[in-house]
This record gives structure tokens, sequence and C-alpha cells, in this order.
């Protein structure tokens, strides 16, 4: 197991830190957040970069503090999967999309993937609206279709399909690029209501 370092202060910043504050460690949390359980080998295809005994590593920590279970119930498919404990972390990653997005380089949008886009520029912004109802929604990013509401898995039938892409995503999310300028320039494309696309960017936060 990795050796877990210490700032050895007396603070819950400090204490937070010592757990998950080591590279890729928000990475890997980041990672199961997104897609749930996930195998030894889904993780490390996903954190290009990272050598595998430092994976293992931060895992066994992970395991020992209670954030992940390594669930072998089924010896073909051994998955980590967070535990109540680390579902936790959710809003400090939340809190990190919307502190790093205005550091995001539009050059490099081409490698943000779908699932990624929509979590880090949608949900990590969603709002209940004031001026309707809340709703779910489908959304298509770059081909990759969304099923998304208030609850973590939305009921009812959706008020209808927003469809756009990454670049369009970040570009709204960082005010260079407004909701209404989108659609019109055809960059997002909304069917169902004609209040639809109001409502999802009050939802979202999107101006």
């Amino acid at each position: 197991m990795a050796e877990q370092r210490s700032y050895d202060q007396y603070c819950p910043i400090a204490r937070s830190l010592d757990l998950v504050g080591d590279r890729w460690t928000l990475l890997i949390l980041r990672d199961l957040v997104l897609h749930g359980p996930r195998r030894f080998g889904e993780l490390r295809r996903g954190l290009p970069g990272i050598p595998p005994n430092l994976l293992s590593g931060r895992l066994q920590l992970l395991v020992a503090e209670g954030l992940l279970v390594h669930d072998t119930s089924s010896p073909a498919r051994p998955e980590y999967r967070l535990t109540a404990r680390g579902e936790e972390i959710q809003p400090v990653l939340a809190a990190l999309v919307r502190f790093g997005t205005p550091l995001l380089d539009l050059d490099r949008v081409d490698q943000f993937e779908p699932r990624n886009a929509v979590h880090g520029m949608l949900l990590s912004y969603t709002r209940r609206p004031r001026t309707a109802e809340a709703a779910s929604y489908e959304v298509v990013v770059d081909g990759e279709l969304f099923h998304m509401g208030l609850d973590a898995t939305p009921t009812g039938l959706p008020r209808g399909r927003v469809t756009t892409d990454a670049r369009t995503l970040v570009a709204t999310r960082r005010d260079l690029l407004r909701v209404a300028d989108a659609e019109q320039s055809g960059r997002l494309r909304v069917d169902g209501p004609a209040d639809l696309l109001a409502g999802f960017a009050e939802q979202y936060a999107l101006g």
C-alpha cells in the first residue's frame, strides 16, 4: 500500500487533503462518480499516464479508509465502487468543476469526453428553477445520449431533447457564447415545447 502522508495539522481541510490530496486520488474518485463501479483496467484507461502500481496503491488506501469497496463477489469482474462515505466527495468535485471551468482551454475541447462534459458543464451547476417546474431532459452531446433531471434517476417523460457538442457547452458555460445564440447558429438544437430551452437553461444555470 502506498504510504499515506500527512500535513499533521488539526484542521478539517488538512485532514481531508491527507486523504484525497495526493496526485490522481481525486481523479480516481471523479471517474467512479461519473461512471459508477469500475474495474481496475477501466480506471487505468480513464487515467492515461498513471503507473499501475500507483493506481493500485491509491485504490488500496481508499478502500482502507472506507471511501471505496473492492467488490469481488463476481470473480470474473471485480470492481471498485464508492461507499456512502465516498459519495460525500461529490459536492467537492462539483465545486472544483466550478473553480476550474474558467481555466479550460477551448483549443483542447476535442479531448473532453461527452460524459465529462455533461457532468462538468451541466450537472455541477444544477439548480431548481424559480420560474418553471423542474424537469427531465434528454441531452445529446457529441452523439451520446444522456437522461438528466434534478434527481439522480429522473422519472417521468422528458420535456424534450437538447442536442449539442462539448465545445458549445464549454463556450456557453464560460460566457463566451449565449445559449440563444448557440441555438440560432445551429450549434445547439432543441426538440420540444417552445419554452424548453429557457427551462433547460435556468435549470442548469446557462446564460
